[in-house]
C-alpha cells in the first residue's frame, strides 16, 4: 500500500499547501520583476541623459529632464524652481571644459507606478582640479505620461575627512 492509499487526506492537504506556497512564491517573483526592473531601467536611462547633458554643457537638454514644477537645490544655497530655474543654475556655473559626472551607490525606490525616488553619490571630475568632488544626491521622478521627469533634486557635498 502506498502513502496515497493510507493517508489520502494528508496527501491532499500537503499538495494544497505546496500549490499555495508555489503560487505565492511565483507571485512574489513576478511582482519583484515588474517593479524593480522597470524602475532600474527608467533611472539608468535618466541618469545617462543627465550625465550626457552635463558633459556637453547642454543646459536646454538638462532642463528638459525636469518637470515645469520641479524644485532644485544644487551646490549653491538658492532654491531654483522649474525648468528655467534649472537652466539658470547650470548657466551660472563656472565654465568647466571636460567635466564629467559619475553616479554610484544608487538606491532606487519605486513608490507606486508613477513615482520613483533615488539617492546615491554623484562624483564630478573636472580636468585640472586637484580631486573629484562628491555630492550626496536625491531625486524624485514622476511619470508625466510621455516621459519621466525630475520633480525634486537636492545635492549636498560629501566632506572628505
Amino acid at each position: 500500500m502506498n502513502l496515497n492509499q493510507r493517508h489520502p487526506a494528508m496527501t491532499k492537504r500537503r499538495y494544497s499547501k505546496f500549490i499555495a506556497l508555489a503560487s505565492l512564491l511565483a507571485l512574489l517573483f513576478v511582482s519583484s520583476q515588474c517593479f524593480a526592473g522597470p524602475a532600474d531601467n527608467v533611472i539608468a536611462a535618466a541618469l545617462q541623459k543627465w550625465s550626457d547633458a552635463f558633459a556637453k554643457k547642454d543646459w536646454d537638454a538638462m532642463g528638459s529632464l525636469y518637470s515645469k514644477d520641479s524644485l532644485f537645490y544644487g551646490s549653491t544655497p538658492p532654491l531654483y524652481r522649474g525648468i528655467e530655474g534649472v537652466k539658470a543654475y547650470f548657466n551660472a556655473l563656472p565654465p568647466t571644459v571636460g567635466a564629467t559626472v559619475a553616479f554610484k551607490d544608487m538606491e532606487i525606490v519605486p513608490v507606486g507606478s508613477d513615482l520613483i525616488n533615488i539617492a546615491g553619490i554623484a562624483t564630478f571630475t573636472v580636468p585640472g582640479a586637484p580631486a573629484p568632488i562628491a555630492f550626496r544626491i536625491t531625486q524624485s521622478y514622476v511619470n508625466q505620461g510621455d516621459a519621466w521627469k525630475i520633480v525634486s533634486h537636492h545635492v549636498s557635498r560629501v566632506e572628505v575627512r
